[in-house]
């Protein structure tokens, strides 16, 4: 289970989303071993029933963070110890890496953020050297980033003396390997599927790779292909937003690829007490139900203007042993005006 989800496995498939489900099942009921017990206890997930996103956002990621900053056979070790009290220090190990992880793509998200021009090309290549933070075991999660930003194919591009390494994050619209096809003679190597490949080549070569990428999006994608869409499943108003509508929703789970959360239109969303969360994120108030909207707290004043129309998915938070309905807001715009 935790592999499917991790590794973004298509979960559209009657037998994979049994593997997840059987899974998440035995994971929250089940008796651990004392290295899967302790990396549960540091994700915090030792209370609540798990969910598909605990997978892909909490355990997931200390596993990676091992591979990405240091060697990835500590997560072997870890699964293999029967001691619990050395289990908990390998566990409390490997989150501190993945706070470090975290620290390094923040630092790194920036940095690619502010060499991106004015006038965005079709394919963004942003690079830089290893030895000021562009680690190569983070270039893939920064290229997601900047793709879900901007909706274009971004590679972010660790330098290491002559011989450079990217990682490519694309959108659905344009294929990322063909997109290195049409470059091969540029690269020592690459590789990958339609929407994340990676890639090595000569650091004197990266201006002309730069330049061959957008001209090939440039012929084979057009205006509307680098256009971002929200796609809706349904409508509601919010005062149908409540525990059986979520209770409903849930049903259809395990979500994730192949098998999103359904993402509704709540129209005419009253808005109240906006705060910001970690500088990143804007949490309030909806119509009388918890909304959180990551990433978006560049928009504060906007949503407290309210009220709004929000392309959302209904959620159960648990927390501390509570449970409440809330809406994890993908957009939103100001509500329409009724007609007089």
């Amino acid at each position: 289970a935790i592999g499917t989800v991790a590794d973004v496995v298509d979960l559209g498939t009657l037998e994979n989303r049994s593997i997840v489900a059987l899974g998440l099942e035995a994971l929250s009921t089940g008796r651990h071993s004392p290295g899967l017990a302790a990396l549960l206890d540091v994700s915090g997930l030792g209370e609540n029933p798990l969910m598909a996103d605990d997978l892909g956002y909490r355990i997931g990621p200390r596993i990676n963070a091992a591979g990405r900053l240091e060697r990835a056979d500590a997560v072997i070790r870890l699964f293999d110890e029967r001691d619990p009290r050395c289990a908990r220090e390998q566990a409390r190990a490997l989150d501190q890496l993945n706070s470090e992880r975290r620290a390094i793509q923040d630092r790194l998200v920036a940095a690619a953020e502010s060499q991106l021009p004015a006038m965005l090309p079709g394919f963004v290549v942003v690079s830089g050297p290893e030895a000021q933070g562009w680690h190569r075991g983070v270039v893939g999660i920064v290229a997601s980033r900047l793709r879900d930003r901007i909706h274009r194919p971004v590679a972010v591009v660790s330098v290491q003396g002559d011989t450079a390494v990217g990682s490519v994050r694309s959108v659905h619209q344009v294929h990322a390997v063909r997109a290195l096809d049409s470059c091969k003679d540029l690269l020592d190597r690459y590789g990958g599927h339609p929407v994340a490949a990676g890639f090595t080549v000569p650091t004197a070569r990266l201006p002309h790779l730069g330049a061959r990428l957008a001209a090939w999006v440039d012929e084979h994608a057009s205006a509307e292909d680098l256009r971002p869409e929200l796609e809706l499943d349904a409508a509601c108003s919010p005062a149908e937003v409540g525990p059986s509508l979520a209770g409903a929703l849930q049903r259809l789970a395990p979500f994730g690829k192949g098998n999103p959360a359904p993402l509704l239109r709540v129209d005419g969303a009253q808005v109240h007490d906006v705060r910001v969360l970690k500088e990143r994120h804007l949490k309030f108030r909806a119509s009388g139900v918890d909304a959180i909207w990551f990433g978006a707290a560049e928009w504060r004043d906007a949503v407290a203007a309210g009220p709004l129309d929000l392309a959302a998915r209904v959620e159960i938070n648990r927390w501390r042993g509570r449970e409440t309905v809330q809406l994890r807001v993908e957009d939103a715009r100001p509500a329409a005006l009724p007609s007089s």
